[in-house]
């Protein structure tokens, strides 16, 4: 199955897709899949924080960004690019390893690759969505730069309605993708990837500021 059928399948027939998937014996398929995504995204990504650093006060003065503004875009972009992939690959296994020991908390019955399979296949509504808001981000800071009220509003606020939707979708897509893996109900799933965790960062944010 090709990379584009994968999404179509994924998008219109999840339980379909992911009842299909507990019968893989691995995560490399999937791994590849989460790969590909990732080197679409972060061409996005690479540009937007070459716009934005500049632009945003918390890192306009640090040398980094300094240095990034100072060399030729291109080799900026392609340096902000390659970080970037490396971190996807390390960060992927970071994140399931954390999730994994969450699902299993809730009584879920799926082995690592189980997770890592509904997390990656599961990311679709984000990977999707993502390059959109950071074109709309883009248009935020040109706004921002032109000094433009409406502009700014307009960007701003499509940014927000496209982050929503994009939230809604991954939550239903999600939780689908680890109660057919783990055969595990929708609460424990919830419970699993967004109850127990979200608090756990609120505090520690919290605690951070303070």
């Amino acid at each position: 199955m090709d990379f584009i059928k994968q999404n179509k399948e994924i998008i219109k027939q999840p339980t379909k897709y992911f009842t299909k998937t507990t019968k893989e014996k691995d995560f490399k398929k999937a791994f590849k899949f989460y790969v590909y995504w990732a080197l679409i995204i972060n061409i996005f990504a690479a540009i937007y924080m070459l716009i934005w650093m500049p632009l945003d006060t918390s890192t306009q003065s640090s040398g980094l960004t300094m240095w990034l503004v100072s060399i030729t875009p291109v080799l900026a972009v392609i340096l902000i690019y390659v970080v970037m992939m490396i971190w996807a690959g390390i960060g992927i296994f970071i994140t399931t390893g954390i999730m994994h020991l969450l699902v299993r908390l809730v009584k879920g019955n799926g082995k690592f690759k189980d997770t890592f399979n509904a997390y990656s296949y599961s990311g679709v509504p984000n990977y999707i969505v993502s390059p959109i808001i950071l074109i709309v981000n883009v248009g935020l800071a040109f706004s921002l730069l032109r000094a433009s009220l409406i502009g700014t509003l307009i960007t701003s606020l499509l940014s927000l309605l496209v982050t929503i939707a994009m939230a809604i979708w991954l939550v239903f897509v999600q939780l689908k993708a680890f109660s057919i893996m783990h055969k595990i109900s929708k609460l424990r799933a919830a419970t699993a990837l967004y109850f127990i965790p979200i608090p756990i960062v609120v505090i520690i944010y919290i605690i951070s500021v303070l």
